[in-house]
């Protein structure tokens, strides 16, 4: 799971290496929950990178995630949390 927060404004580079180091980074039995602020500005190269579809359904890229960041990451499937560093991400992580 990736959440850089709500106020960390990606660059369409950070969007594309985000994305391909995800794919080189992590087998492809892994997937991917990210939650990208202003998703569809990134519309075109989430496409573009994800255009395999194998590699298309391993992701999951949305604008915001609705259930508590606590409650996803206690499912046993969630093995990682990329985050901003902030006090909130920390206390999520480690409840």
């Amino acid at each position: 799971m990736m959440s850089m927060g709500t106020h960390f404004y990606y660059s369409e580079a950070q969007v594309r290496n985000v994305i391909r180091g995800f794919i080189t980074g992590t087998s492809s039995a892994d997937q991917v929950l990210w939650k990208l602020h202003k998703k569809a500005k990134f519309h075109h190269i989430l496409d573009k990178e994800l255009g395999n579809e194998r590699v298309k359904e391993r992701f999951r890229v949305v604008d915001w995630i609705d259930a508590d960041p606590g409650e996803v990451m206690r499912h046993k499937n969630v093995v990682a949390y990329v985050h901003h560093g902030g006090a909130n991400s920390y206390y999520e992580a480690a409840r």
